[in-house]
């Protein structure tokens, strides 16, 4: 599968993010016009998890 990026990785990588939001490395279309994007993975509780409470 081959994309085609939007961003641009050293603008991402100067970028410096709030606590409170993840930092998105990557996004673009594939081949097939489905969009993607590539986020920091967090470790801790899931919204599902935290919304049943």
């Amino acid at each position: 599968m081959s994309c085609s990026s939007r961003g641009s990785s050293s603008s991402v990588a100067t970028w410096s993010a709030p606590t409170n939001t993840v930092r998105i490395f990557n996004y673009g279309v594939a081949d097939d016009d489905l969009w993607y994007y590539a986020m920091e993975l967090l470790d801790g509780e899931t919204l599902t998890a935290t919304s049943r409470d």
